[in-house]
């Protein structure tokens, strides 16, 4: 392997992983990208900075989803092996032993032409304790394009409605009662612009519509409620792993909301942070929403000095080109494309006619 102390002094550009998903969309992405030949069908997901698998379809391939780096010498790594060959270096010396060799955050994006799976995804505790796994899935979506599909704005869904149940929730699953199903939750049209912040637990399915740009905790575990979506059969394991349907209603978090409810907890209110002459720092979610990571978009017209270099974190540039300038060198990484920041990079230079979006994993004491 590439000399890791060497790596981890440069931010990381990870290597092009589109993913094929259940549900059809990908004509945004691909113009995001600057893909030539821009189409919908099933390859609607990429994962920009990942060190977990794809859990997605039954026939999983080992190692399937990971980023993978370019190094010095041109050899490909993944970022989790490299992680894991220096773990300290990497992610920080209060994150190493800390992350189970993963990145603390995450992102992946998506398009979607269709409503998604109805589903949620487990809680720390839950993972633990059914799945084995060290982590739940906090996910906040930042909305960066939309469209509207066979004249359905674009839209989500989120939360339980006031008065729904487990014991109600158990029989729309057992009766297979999608529409009963929706009903129970929140729908709410979004917007190009918009950030909403789903917590481990919470129901919820994306809409048609939505080129949606995912931060998440290290996990990939999604619990499914619809035995069939979009014709195809959904297996029990694609359901809930094996662990059984009553684990499964126990990841579920029952809280109610009414619509003014709903929308302060999953529309939280960006703020700034720091203006400049050459940027602006926005935090979208910050440690109050969520204990599980923080996400800054920073609009650049002129160049900035990164703060915040004693841990890692991810970047996406999400409009433009930026340039990425350190002690040792410089890059440029387009619209599309998916950064690792390492915990040993001294000092860090962006700069362009840009927008970039910034996640930091938790806190540690």
């Amino acid at each position: 392997m590439t000399n890791s102390r060497t790596l981890a002094k440069r931010p990381l550009i990870t290597e092009l992983n589109r993913v094929q998903r259940f549900y059809t969309g990908g004509l945004l992405l691909d113009r995001w990208q600057n893909m030539p030949d821009p189409r919908d069908g099933s390859w609607s997901e990429e994962y920009l900075v990942m060190t977990t698998e794809y859990l997605g379809h039954s026939d999983r391939v080992i190692n399937h989803g990971l980023s993978r780096v370019r190094t010095d010498n041109g050899t490909i790594e993944t970022l989790r092996d490299l992680i894991a060959s220096d773990e300290a270096s990497f992610l920080g010396a209060a994150y190493a032993g800390q992350t189970s060799g993963h990145s603390g955050v995450m992102a992946r994006i998506g398009d979607s032409t269709v409503r998604l799976v109805i589903q949620a995804h487990p809680p720390q505790a839950g993972a633990r304790r059914f799945l084995k796994w060290p982590f739940g899935k906090t996910e906040a979506w930042y909305i960066l394009d939309s469209r509207t599909v066979d004249g359905v704005p674009p839209h989500i869904y989120a939360g339980f409605r006031p008065g729904v149940t487990r014991k109600q929730w158990r029989r729309l699953f057992d009766q297979q009662d999608i529409a009963g199903m929706l009903e129970a939750m929140h729908r709410i049209e979004v917007k190009t612009g918009d950030v909403i912040l789903i917590e481990a637990g919470m129901p919820h399915a994306m809409g048609s519509g939505c080129l949606f740009l995912e931060i998440h905790e290290p996990c990939d575990y999604t619990i499914r409620v619809e035995r069939n979506y979009l014709g195809r059969p959904i297996t029990e394991d694609q359901l809930h792993y094996g662990i059984g349907l009553d684990a499964m209603f126990d990841l579920f978090d029952y809280a109610t909301f009414d619509d003014e409810a709903i929308r302060a907890k999953i529309l939280p209110a960006p703020h700034v942070v720091e203006r400049t002459q050459a940027s602006t720092r926005t935090c979208v979610i910050d440690y109050s929403h969520t204990e599980r990571f923080m996400v800054e978009a920073i609009e650049l017209s002129g160049s900035c000095v990164l703060s915040g270099l004693d841990r890692h974190s991810i970047v996406i540039t999400s409009r433009g080109k930026t340039r990425f300038k350190w002690p040792d060198g410089e890059c440029v990484v387009p619209q599309g494309r998916g950064v690792f920041l390492p915990a040993c990079i001294e000092t860090l230079h962006l700069s362009g006619q840009s927008e970039v979006v910034r996640a930091f994993p938790f806190q540690v004491d």
